[in-house]
């Protein structure tokens, strides 16, 4: 009977103190974010809060604030008596990615697609990366890291020797089956690159290139490449698969 009447009491203190006006909420502190305005959390957070500070549900608060594509990760805590304090992270924009619809947004080191190549500051820009999931499942991420790391050392490649060769790359396309390709900035050309050797390979493919704008039959023949009259006569090129050793294999447009 003490036990029920002890039980009953706190339910009473409880429900005293959570619908106290002391506990009212009156301020909420927002910190860490820059992409997304103070007005538009605040908002999200008395909808849900209901002005009570005590019977705030945090767990929905944060998870209503992640929805948000901009936002990382959320801390929130009760300031007792009136005050809730909001702690954002933001996503931080680390390249410029296409999606399938040719939208140009913003990717983070998560493999995170979000908002806007507005948002991406650094100049100049770094070749667009595409061929990356959309979707925000774990397996979908796990995939976009792996081609950033792929990226990363591609870029790594291309521009640890002089000259940086990325300022010639437009795109960065992701092929399950043939690794990375990159759109060539000057001539919208496809070079296939696979996954290691990049920067001799594309060497060898600007190389071909060079020759047959110079017009250099002998240096397509040294080449080995079997189209060379019709390259000089002036077919045009689709693309160039450079994973092939000593040899780049051109693809030519119908």
């Amino acid at each position: 009977m003490v036990m029920v009447l002890i039980t009953v009491g706190m339910i009473l203190v409880y429900n005293f103190m959570t619908g106290s006006r002391f506990f009212e909420l009156r301020q909420i502190d927002v910190y860490g974010n820059s992409l997304v305005s103070e007005a538009e959390i605040t908002q999200i957070v008395r909808s849900i809060a209901q002005r009570k500070v005590l019977r705030a549900d945090i767990t929905q608060i944060r998870n209503e604030l992640k929805k948000n594509e901009l936002i990382k990760d959320v801390e929130i805590a009760r300031v007792l008596p009136d005050m809730m304090r909001v702690i954002i992270k933001e996503r931080t924009p680390y390249a410029l990615a296409r999606r399938r619809d040719g939208a140009v947004v913003c990717i983070d080191t998560d493999g995170s697609l979000f908002g806007n190549r507005s948002l991406f500051k650094a100049t100049p820009a770094p070749p667009l990366i595409s061929g990356l999931k959309e979707d925000h499942a774990e397996s979908a991420l796990e995939l976009n890291r792996q081609r950033i790391k792929v990226y990363d050392r591609l870029m790594g490649e291309l521009n640890g020797s002089l000259p940086p060769l990325s300022p010639r790359i437009e795109e960065i396309n992701f092929d399950d089956d043939q690794g990375a390709r990159v759109i060539l900035a000057d001539s919208r050309i496809v070079v296939v690159l696979g996954y290691e050797d990049f920067r001799m390979r594309l060497n060898a493919a600007l190389d071909l290139l060079d020759a047959v704008r110079r017009n250099d039959a002998e240096a397509l023949n040294v080449l080995r490449i079997g189209d060379a009259e019709k390259l000089l006569s002036g077919a045009k090129i689709a693309y160039l698969n450079a994973t092939i050793p000593n040899r780049v294999v051109v693809g030519l447009e119908e």
